[in-house]
C-alpha cells in the first residue's frame, strides 16, 4: 500500500494496483481503508497512480510493462478486469513460462504463469490493465514476488536474482 493518510488515522494508503481508472472501485478491492486491497478514495488518488497516469502515455511504442507487487509467486498476464484474453496471449503465456523457468534455476523456487483473472478473480484497477489497455504494448507482466506482503529483509538479494534472470528471459 502507499502510505498517504486516509480517513481512518489508524489505516494508511491504498493499493496502487487498484486505484487506476479501469473500472475502479467495481469489483476486486475494498472501499474499507484498512483493508489491504483498498481501492483510494478517487480514481488516481495515491501521488504515485497519478503520476504514472500522466507518464505512460507519453512513452511511444511502449513494448513491454511489467509490474511488480508482493504477494504470492505468480507471473500474470492481462486482464484482471475480465475473463478476455489478452491480444497474442499465446506468445505472452510463452515469454512467461520462460521467464518462470528462469526464476526457477536459480533456486527451484516455482512460479505460476496465467492471467490475472484466472489467478484472483475479476480485480478493477491494476496498472497492468490500465497499460495493456491504453498503450498496448506487445508484452505486459505482473509479478507476485513473494508469497508475504512484507518480504523478509534476507530473501531481498535471492528475490532480486530470481527477478533479474527472469526479465533477461522476457
Amino acid at each position: 500500500k502507499t502510505r498517504r493518510p486516509t480517513q481512518n488515522p489508524l489505516c494508511h494508503g491504498a493499493d496502487p494496483n487498484r486505484n487506476s481508472d479501469v473500472s475502479w472501485g467495481a469489483f476486486g478491492g475494498s472501499s474499507l481503508p484498512c483493508s489491504a486491497i483498498y481501492y483510494g478514495d478517487h480514481v488516481f488518488s495515491e501521488v504515485e497512480m497519478k503520476q504514472f497516469s500522466e507518464f505512460i502515455p507519453t512513452v511511444p511504442n511502449l513494448f513491454g510493462y511489467i509490474s511488480f507487487h508482493s504477494y504470492g509467486q505468480y507471473i500474470m498476464t492481462p486482464y484482471a478486469v475480465s475473463r478476455n484474453a489478452a491480444d497474442d496471449f499465446e506468445l505472452i503465456n510463452e515469454i512467461g513460462a520462460k521467464a518462470k523457468d528462469a526464476i526457477s534455476a536459480i533456486r527451484g523456487t516455482e512460479y505460476s504463469v496465467g492471467s490475472m483473472s484466472d489467478f484472483f478473480g475479476l480485480i478493477a484497477g491494476t496498472s497492468v490493465d490500465y497499460v495493456a489497455i491504453n498503450q498496448k504494448p506487445k508484452l505486459a507482466y505482473c509479478y507476485e514476488i513473494s508469497d508475504t506482503h512484507i518480504v523478509a529483509t534476507e530473501e531481498i538479494q535471492a528475490i532480486g536474482e530470481e527477478l533479474f534472470a527472469s526479465v533477461k528471459a522476457i
